[in-house]
Formats: structure tokens, sequence, C-alpha cells
């Protein structure tokens, strides 16, 4: 079920990004080690996140992660709003672009200003796809949680509805700015077909 899921968005687009593509593979590898709770399990999935930000550099995104990830997912919302409140007001005044741009040197400010163009509102489709897949495994691991004595997998599980409301409270403000930032969420769909794989 996972696989023809994957096959049936986003695999077409993935493979035709092939950094992004190699990145994804090595993001979900590391995520699964999370289901360790051991200082072991950290390790692997930061070692996998720098390995996956050695081929695509939006990996890197994933890594403030690790900080998170043991946050009750009603507890991560609160979080998560009040830093995506803060990143948001930062955007609409222009301080987050200003600054990248003054760090990044006369060589690259033009190619910089170019990248943070602020992206159109088409983006928003896709923002509340995203929104509507954390709801959906949030309410998955929820109806789960009593009748699975797989502690694995409860960690699997817990870890993916953290994992989608990280990404979509705190890529909001990304997205503004361009709508690059969107494969990121791709890059967790094959995760969210796992999950609802193991319910079915």
């Amino acid at each position: 079920v996972t696989i023809v899921l994957y096959f049936i968005f986003p695999f077409m687009t993935n493979v035709i990004q092939v950094r992004n593509f190699l990145a994804t593979s090595i993001i979900v590898f590391s995520v699964t080690r999370l289901a360790n709770r051991s200082v072991r399990g950290s390790a692997e999935y930061v070692l996998g996140i720098l390995i996956a930000t050695s081929i695509q550099y939006s990996s890197a995104f994933f890594l403030p992660y690790i900080l998170f990830r043991k946050c009750h997912p009603k507890r991560l919302v609160m979080i998560a709003l009040v830093i995506t409140t803060i990143l948001v007001a930062l955007t609409n005044g222009d301080m987050i672009k200003t600054s990248l741009i003054a760090v990044s040197g006369d060589a690259l400010s033009e190619k910089m200003a170019s990248f943070l163009t602020k992206a159109n509102w088409g983006f928003l489709l896709s923002w509340i796809k995203q929104l509507s897949f954390a709801l959906l495994v949030y309410y998955i691991s929820i109806r789960n949680r009593e009748s699975s004595k797989d502690k694995m997998l409860i960690a699997f599980d817990r870890n993916v509805v953290n994992l989608n409301i990280f990404l979509v409270m705190i890529c909001f403000p990304l997205v503004i700015y361009n709508a690059t930032f969107l494969r990121l969420f791709n890059n967790i769909l094959f995760l969210n077909y796992i999950m609802v794989d193991h319910h079915i």
C-alpha cells in the first residue's frame, strides 16, 4: 500500500529531482531510527540528516526537530504556534530577508534577493494539503494508541505526528518566501504512507 500511494504521489515529482530524491530516502531512514529512544537513536538521526544535507541543503531544516521529538503533540502545537508567529512577523517586516542578504555578501546578494522573493498565495493549497495529512496521521495515532502494544510502532507514530506538526507550523513562514520549501512536505509523505499502511 505504501509503495502504491507513493507512486501515485509524489514519486514523479521527486524522481526528476535526483538530489532531493536521494535526500528523501535518507531522511525517511533517519526518522525510523528515532523509534529507538536511546542516545544512539538520536545520534543516528542527526548523522543521517547531516548526510542528507550534504546532498540537498534543504534537509537541514529537519535537524531542529531533534529538540522537539519527545514533546506531546498538543504541547508541540503550542510551541510551534509561538515560533511560527514570531517568524511570520519577521517575514512580514522583511527582517529575515534583509539579514540574509546582508550576511551573504555582495557576490550572493543578488541571488539571495531573487530566492527570497515572496511567493503568490497559491502555496496555501499545498500547505492546506499537508495540514490535512498532519490531522489524518494525528487522528490515526489517537485511534490506535490504546490498541497497539508494539512500543516501537507507538514511538514511530509519535515521531511521524510530531514531524508533521513541526513542518506544517515552522515551514509556513518559509513557503511564504519561496515555494521551493514545499518539497520539505514531500520528503515526509512516505512516512505518512507507512503509518497509514500500518493501521489499515
